[in-house]
């Protein structure tokens, strides 16, 4: 297996850049201070860019301004015809939904007719902008997982202390969950791992292929931001 793979600076494109097809999706990235700390998804329609995204408050699809520190990679498996109806869906998520924010993702999604949040571990809707692009990229992707989200655990960077005061956060504000079955699910996934896993046609993609890659895509990413 493949894992390693030649990262095309091209394919890495600003999210303001207007000189594109119609009707085109991909993951998205924004940064702050130098740091690749938020994900989205791109989606271009009717000749503008938006940013759909969590913003750990509200689900938010917004024009990307000009000159935002934005860049998204497409994802060429999706067929541009899905664009318009997943754009329309894309409008009513973030008119009714409203998750909470938390570093949590347990293969859930939302049901594309009713909106309804659907978790087959019966988990409260909890989600970081990552798990939120997830559970969309789910039902965009007709049910496959974009990522393989169970390679990834919570000591990506998560001290046991924060994860502690989280479990009882949870337990306090879901007092019937199931707190074993919870902490199986608590993960961060970083946005650039997110961002990278746009490069692997194989979907579910795993761990291995983003902690192999990574690192390239983030030099790129920095690089492209030194010109702005």
């Amino acid at each position: 297996m493949r894992l390693k793979t030649q990262i095309n600076h091209q394919f890495i494109i600003r999210g303001d850049y207007d000189s594109l097809p119609d009707n085109i999706i991909g993951v998205a990235v924004s940064l702050l201070n130098d740091d690749i700390n938020h994900s989205g998804i791109f989606i271009r329609y009717n000749n503008t860019n938006y940013l759909f995204h969590f913003d750990s408050v509200d689900v938010v699809l917004i024009e990307i301004p000009k000159d935002a520190i934005v860049f998204f990679k497409q994802l060429t498996f999706i067929p541009p015809e899905f664009i318009t109806s997943t754009f329309h869906w894309f409008r009513q998520l973030e008119k009714f939904k409203s998750p909470d924010y938390g570093l949590f993702y347990s293969g859930s999604f939302y049901n594309e007719s009713t909106l309804e949040f659907i978790d087959k571990n019966q988990m409260p809707e909890i989600m970081s902008c990552v798990g939120f692009c997830l559970n969309v990229l789910k039902t965009v992707l007709r049910g496959n997982d974009f990522i393989n989200y169970t390679d990834w655990n919570y000591h990506n960077g998560i001290t046991d202390d924060k994860i502690l005061r989280y479990f009882i956060n949870a337990k306090k504000n879901y007092p019937d969950i199931d707190i074993i079955e919870f902490a199986q699910h608590v993960r961060r996934i970083l946005p650039v791992e997110y961002f990278t896993a746009g490069f692997d046609l194989n979907i579910p993609v795993k761990k291995a292929f983003t902690d192999s890659n990574n690192k390239e895509v983030t030099k790129i990413i920095m690089e492209k931001v030194s010109s702005f």
